[in-house]
């Protein structure tokens, strides 16, 4: 919700030239993350080497939803049936959350097709496989110098991939 509160009014205001390197940017984030987050880089860790890792977004509305993620028709359907199902029986909605979550994984992810190019998917597992190597994944610096992201007013120089256990 907040990204359509923000991007809406801001549409005037956007970099028209984000298409061009916001996979590289997406990567670099998430990078950083893996380096600065033992948490989330164990996680990414503990799927099988060769798992694929996809972005659900079949019940997410949005023209950029099948570039970062991937929807299945049938899968959106039968959560929505779900939804309304659990809704009725006076759930919380934490409970409803808990429950789709559960059927999304379960008997509900062998259902339908998944369309998408589920580009955050592809990323978190370049990801993935950069830590098992043990070397970082190849990021386009110089894209990423080229676009001169501004950073609270600083622009970032992106001078080189930042290193899993180096410290600055």
């Amino acid at each position: 919700m907040a990204k359509r509160a923000i991007r809406r009014p801001n549409l005037s205001i956007m970099r028209k030239d984000f298409m061009h390197f916001n996979i590289a940017w997406m990567l670099y984030v998430v990078w950083c993350k893996c380096v600065g987050n033992a948490d989330f880089r164990n996680l990414l860790l503990s799927f099988p080497a060769d798992s694929v890792i996809l972005e659900d977004v079949s019940t997410r509305p949005g023209a950029t939803a099948v570039v970062w993620g991937c929807k299945n028709a049938v899968l959106a359907e039968r959560l929505k049936n779900r939804k309304k199902d659990l809704k009725s029986q006076g759930l919380s909605k934490a409970e409803i959350d808990r429950r789709l979550d559960e059927f999304r994984l379960g008997a509900g992810s062998h259902e339908g097709v998944f369309v998408g190019q589920n580009v955050m998917g592809k990323v978190l597992m370049v990801c993935r496989d950069a830590l098992r190597a043990g070397t970082p994944p190849a990021i386009d610096l110089v894209t990423l110098r080229n676009a001169r992201i501004n950073f609270f007013g600083t622009v970032l120089p992106f001078r080189e991939v930042p290193i899993v256990g180096k410290r600055e």
